[in-house]
């Protein structure tokens, strides 16, 4: 890390911080109870594993900046790892619920895009982090130690 952890800025209430998430997953799950799917199947392209990346990737950023600002050191030294676990077990029971709509069925592709979509997510949330903290860094004037020589 070229600019050291970034620090977190005041905590968020915890409505803040797990509303955007939790809405996301249930516009998720609203999304997957429809009988049939709403974004057309190519016959060499599927724009749904696009779409699949996209609204993970949403879900993968959501639930980083939830555990990393949630004030906790466990879930703040550890969010990446969660963040995937989570996203991938949340995957795994969409997938596990598309099985019982009607007109829908349950895909390892989906699980794959959707994993892939939470990392990406993720990577997004710490990117933007990061960058941030170097803004921060570049900011604040310098104290002038060890920059003059003493003669």
């Amino acid at each position: 890390m070229l600019f050291g952890p970034p620090r977190a800025p005041c905590r968020l209430s915890p409505l803040r911080l797990w509303a955007p998430p939790l809405f996301w997953l249930l516009v998720i799950f609203a999304l997957s109870a429809y009988p049939r799917a709403l974004i057309p199947q190519g016959k060499y392209f599927s724009w749904d594993k696009l779409a699949h990346l996209a609204e993970y990737g949403v879900a993968g950023y959501l639930i980083a900046r939830a555990l990393f600002f949630s004030g906790k050191p466990f879930l703040r030294r550890h969010y990446a790892w969660i963040t995937i676990l989570s996203g991938l077990a949340y995957a795994i029971s969409d997938e596990a619920h598309q099985y019982f709509v009607g007109g829908r069925n349950a895909s390892t592709y989906d699980v794959v895009a959707d994993l892939i979509g939470v990392i990406l997510g993720r990577w997004l949330f710490a990117l933007l982090l990061f960058r941030q903290a170097a803004k921060r860094t570049v900011d604040q004037p310098s104290s002038g130690r060890g920059l003059t020589k003493k003669v």
